[in-house]
């Protein structure tokens, strides 16, 4: 296992890369997820030794992950943080971790800092990323690992899909371990580790990159330690619209839900939709006409399974991109939800 008390220090970086393809009738945007590493030697070795089994009396696995792991799990469900609208399980190790607000509110200020001193716009702090990033803290540090693919074999984009249900857009991803901090430190001190944070991520090509990257518009930052380790996750988002209100991560097979938009990026509203099951590529989206005008209303698959919401949003000058959303767990009748 790393520990986050010794000299050694792990941070990784990861992004959708977009791609543009002038395909008639629409441009599409194509996004994948490429990882980008700053790793010292010795801490190589030790990431491949870090996972590590977490003991519990509770198992589920919903399969809207990247892969098809099983995970156990710690904590009854009402005691978590999570909204009505998001997975039972979504914070499932509320209880195992520390959150430094001050701190994880001094980095995204340190953040737009950065950015300000060279001509980038702000980037406006969502506290649904920022909570989305003390669950992926909380799932490392539970597991005793350090990386973007999770527990259950979610990537950044799977696990924003999953559990922001507003934010219609694309993301990325900094993570990071370091030293821990007394619970009774200073303030002062909170911000030296705020601004330590902040050097190593700009010190590292591949997170320098995300923090400056033109395309963001929001970013959510939380740090949080155990205790014996601690971790770091910047969160950002190009977000092209928000729905009004959150989706339900549970829906049954046929239903329908009115939607409206809070745009950001987008000059105007999303034109059409479509249900893909999840982890598929956007580079399927609309592909021979595929998908519903959209309008007022959102009609789910008659068919049970895990679909992400794919949206063709107008760019400006003719052009559309496609943009993932919210994820939805059209369940059988009866099931419990997950």
């Amino acid at each position: 296992m790393v520990s986050a008390r010794s000299s050694q220090r792990l941070a990784l970086s990861c992004r959708d890369v977009s791609f543009l393809s002038p395909l008639s009738p629409y441009s599409r945007m194509f996004t994948r997820s490429v990882l980008r590493s700053s790793i010292l030697a010795v801490a190589v070795v030790a990431l491949m030794v870090s996972i590590v089994g977490c003991g519990s009396v509770n198992m589920r696995c919903d399969g809207a992950g990247g892969g098809y792991s099983c995970t156990q799990i710690d904590g009854p469900p009402e005691q978590h943080s999570r909204t009505s609208y998001q997975p039972v399980w979504s914070d499932e190790y509320y209880d195992l971790a520390y959150g430094w607000s001050l701190v994880s509110d001094e980095v995204v200020s340190l953040t737009n800092a950065e950015r300000n001193d060279r001509g980038r716009s702000v980037l406006r702090e969502d506290a649904t990323l920022s909570q989305i990033a003390c669950w992926h803290n909380q799932d490392m540090l539970g597991h005793g690992y350090m990386g973007h693919e999770d527990s259950d074999d979610r990537m950044p984009s799977d696990r924003v899909a999953r559990e922001h249900r507003r934010l219609i857009g694309t993301v990325g991803e900094n993570t990071l371990t370091t030293g821990r901090m007394d619970r009774d430190a200073s303030r002062e001190s909170q911000m030296r580790w705020a601004e330590s944070i902040m050097r190593q991520w700009m010190n590292s090509t591949g997170h320098r990159s995300n923090i400056l990257d033109r395309d963001w518009t929001h970013l959510g930052a939380c740090v949080s330690q155990d205790s014996s380790a601690s971790r770091g996750t910047q969160v950002f988002a190009q977000a092209w619209a928000y729905l009004e209100e959150p989706l339900p991560w549970t829906m049954s097979p046929g239903d329908s839900i009115a939607v409206s938009f809070q745009l950001e990026k987008a000059p105007a509203p999303p034109r059409r939709y479509e249900w893909a099951p999840a982890g598929e590529n956007l580079a399927k989206a609309f592909n021979e006409g595929t998908g519903q005008p959209l309008t007022e209303k959102l009609y789910l698959p008659e068919s049970t399974g895990t679909y992400a919401l794919r949206v063709l949003v107008p760019k400006g000058g003719g052009r559309y991109t496609v943009v993932g959303g919210p994820r939805v767990w059209v369940k059988p009748p009866g099931e419990p939800a997950y």
